[in-house]
């Protein structure tokens, strides 16, 4: 898999997809997370799970991670020059780019390059940083919140992280994982920790995401805790870059 990952970028291998996040109570869209897929001739389709853990045991993900994201600075600006503005795009960084010194310069200047403006841009990181060189991860971080970026934790509550963490990396915003919301109707513990943790963020000023939500009910249960958003195949399965500005004209004009 490492030697076919070598080639991916140069062989137009890798793509993005875009799965829309969406306001619970509106119905609006707020905000998009990219996601990268691989296709590959003879391997097929990768899953990023298998894939990424690759190109961070060879050190592949630095040319893939700046791909990517590339790709979602072009897609914001695909999208400005259309005239839809305001709608956040988040990309998932690897711990290993987090520890990478200049890792917050070099994104700073491609968004620079493509005329985007930081605040367009969410740099969605896991709780296991926790586990990295966190000096380092919260300088990389430090530096991008100072341009305007904004950083959110994705699978919150699945992984290392302390609540003290939370403010160490100045996050805005938490992912709550698709294991919370599975089963949610009729789970009470589960209904208990996605309240906690939404109660928990509020008075942190921190808003929330609720991930893989794919029915009413589930949707009704975190309206009724106060969720602020919500992504999810309920809402929109990820969606290729040439269907993507349909969806938001659509859900813009609510």
């Amino acid at each position: 898999m490492s030697n076919f990952l070598v080639e991916a970028v140069e062989n137009r291998e890798l793509s993005m997809c875009y799965q829309p996040i969406m306001d619970i109570s509106s119905g609006t869209i707020k905000g998009i997370e990219a996601l990268m897929r691989w296709n590959n001739s003879i391997l097929g389709e990768v899953r990023p799970d298998k894939f990424i853990s690759v190109a961070e045991k060879t050190g592949l993900i630095y040319k893939i991670g700046e791909w990517g994201f590339r790709e979602v600075c072009k897609q914001i600006k695909v999208l400005n020059m259309t005239g839809i503005h305001g709608i956040q795009i988040s990309v998932n960084v690897s711990i290993k780019q987090l520890e990478k010194e200049g890792f917050a310069e070099s994104c700073i200047q491609i968004a620079d390059e493509y005329g985007v403006s930081p605040a367009s841009i969410e740099i969605e990181i896991t709780e296991s940083v926790s586990m990295g060189n966190v000096d380092q991860i919260v300088r990389n971080l430090k530096a991008l919140k100072l341009k305007g970026f904004t950083v959110a934790m994705d699978d919150f509550g699945t992984g290392f992280s302390s609540l003290g963490q939370l403010d160490l990396f100045e996050l805005d915003k938490l992912k709550i994982d698709k294991i919370f919301i599975d089963g949610l109707e009729s789970d009470f513990r589960k209904q208990n920790l996605v309240k906690a943790i939404i109660a928990m963020a509020g008075s942190l000023n921190l808003s929330v995401v609720a991930e893989g939500i794919e029915d009413e009910g589930q949707l009704s249960f975190l309206k009724s805790f106060g969720c602020d958003l919500g992504q999810g195949y309920l809402f929109s399965k990820p969606l290729r870059k040439e269907k993507l500005e349909d969806f938001i004209l659509k859900y813009c004009s609510q």
